[in-house]
């Protein structure tokens, strides 16, 4: 991750506070409109913009499955409670479960709305690295803890994980998670598995504080951040893309 987020792609050198108050306004505005058309810029200038920036496929379909199981369920569920035009039912066994218009238009933009927000914010991640991240927080002034817990979770994540896979491994390797054991028996496992890596993640938080404690670290200590000035050709282009999308918000709510 760190590696393509590191490119020298025109995506990669557009400074992160540009980048991260688009995506922001951007956001905002699929949120705002209600027209599932208007949605599709959004859709094709994120998928158009993250290839050009040298994305693998592979990797950015991995990240956006989740939020798009996420999205359908979502928006499945609005098809069958929302709105009170029926056009048409579906039989499962004693079950009659009626399909709604209304549902399906706003299950759809549901799941527009979703998919353009994450794909934007993925655009972000694959192309700013997080220490660019971390200070531009600083920049827009967002309460100090809350960027020092961001930046101890982005520390520890990994490590966490890496944790986790090591005791499945371990388990994995005394036949933990065998063809032949029962699901209560796998159920039970990672069970372990969870209380294991729970366990070991307080002990790894208590090191981690007496660390920085002995360091003389305090919420008061003092923290680079930047302050250059956004380069001009930078702002220019931010300051275009915040005027198209303003543009394409009155165009959807019928202002000009």
């Amino acid at each position: 991750m760190d590696k393509i987020s590191n490119g020298s792609s025109f995506v990669h050198r557009l400074d992160a506070r540009v980048k991260i108050l688009c995506a922001l306004l951007a956001i905002f505005t699929i949120v705002a409109m209600e027209k599932r058309v208007f949605l599709v810029p959004f859709l094709v200038l994120s998928i158009l913009l993250t290839r050009l920036a040298g994305v693998p496929l592979r990797l950015y379909a991995e990240r956006l499955t989740c939020p798009l199981l996420i999205a359908l369920f979502m928006g499945g569920v609005q098809f069958f409670l929302y709105g009170t035009h029926v056009v048409y039912t579906l039989t499962l066994g004693p079950f009659h479960l009626p399909l709604y218009g209304e549902g399906l238009e706003f299950g759809t933009l549901l799941i527009l709305r979703i998919l353009a927000s994450v794909m934007i914010l993925l655009l972000v991640v694959f192309t700013t690295p997080m220490t660019r991240v971390l200070e531009t927080l600083f920049w827009l002034r967002v309460p100090r803890s809350m960027v020092d817990l961001a930046a101890m979770m982005l520390r520890y994540i990994f490590l966490l994980a890496e944790e986790g896979s090591k005791i499945y491994l371990a388990q994995e390797s005394r036949n933990g998670y065998h063809r032949g054991l029962s699901y209560v028996q796998k159920i039970r496992n990672y069970g372990t598995l969870g209380g294991m890596l729970l366990i070991r993640s307080f002990d790894r938080a208590e090191k981690t504080y007496v660390a920085t404690v002995s360091r003389l670290y305090n919420p008061d200590s003092k923290v680079y951040v930047c302050r250059e000035r956004v380069p001009l050709r930078d702002a220019a282009a931010g300051g275009t893309m915040v005027l198209l999308m303003g543009l394409l918000l009155l165009w959807e709510k019928g202002m000009f």
